[in-house]
């Protein structure tokens, strides 16, 4: 057995770390799991080791999509000038806001708790019923289930080339479908939850 090398200790001040780990789906699902639950269970060990510390769990696009799905990510001419930080697609769970290449997302209070819910439900599928209760929570539903699908529509619509993290899954709903370059931000109250329950 190889002697686990210590890491070495920074010389100057730092504001945390960044882990990377090569994996690709299908290795994930080869092995019985999915990048999902991984990185669900890294950050829940972390908020159980550190409630206080501000974890961001995020997939990363592969530099070469041979043998994969995932599409490289290349920002457009008019975005060179940005920084990086800003490309992509951020869900802010604690401000109610989403994000796209660095521009607010126009999404009303309803359609961000029907993708909050969707969110938090982990990738597990939730039907139209779910959906209803938790976005109209304290209103009351909509009287067709129709109106789940067209909320849903128009989230799609206004998040571009992102309108793939909702899956529609047959004969149930739908699903929270991790993308490269979407990152989701939790507020601590959340993480502590999930890391408990």
């Amino acid at each position: 057995m190889r002697a686990q090398q210590p890491f070495p200790q920074p010389a100057a001040p730092v504001h945390g770390f960044v882990l990377s780990v090569g994996l690709t789906e299908e290795q994930a699902r080869s092995a019985g799991t999915s990048l999902a639950n991984i990185m669900h269970a890294l950050e829940t060990q972390l908020t159980a080791m550190l409630p206080t510390a501000r974890t961001q769990v995020s997939y990363l696009p592969t530099s070469s999509s041979r043998g994969t799905n995932v599409r490289q990510l290349r920002p457009a001419p008019s975005q060179a000038h940005r920084g990086a930080a800003e490309l992509g697609l951020v869900l802010d769970l604690s401000r109610g806001r989403a994000r796209l290449d660095g521009h607010d997302v126009d999404l009303s209070l309803r359609e961000f708790q029907l993708l909050r819910a969707l969110i938090l439900a982990r990738g597990a599928p939730l039907n139209r019923d779910d959906l209803q209760s938790q976005a109209w929570e304290g209103e009351t539903a909509p009287s067709s289930e129709r109106t789940v699908d067209v909320t849903v529509r128009r989230v799609r619509s206004r998040l571009g080339d992102y309108a793939r993290i909702i899956r529609t899954v047959r004969g149930v709903g739908y699903r929270f479908d991790p993308q490269p370059g979407v990152r989701v931000l939790i507020p601590r109250e959340e993480r502590l939850a999930r890391a408990v329950g």
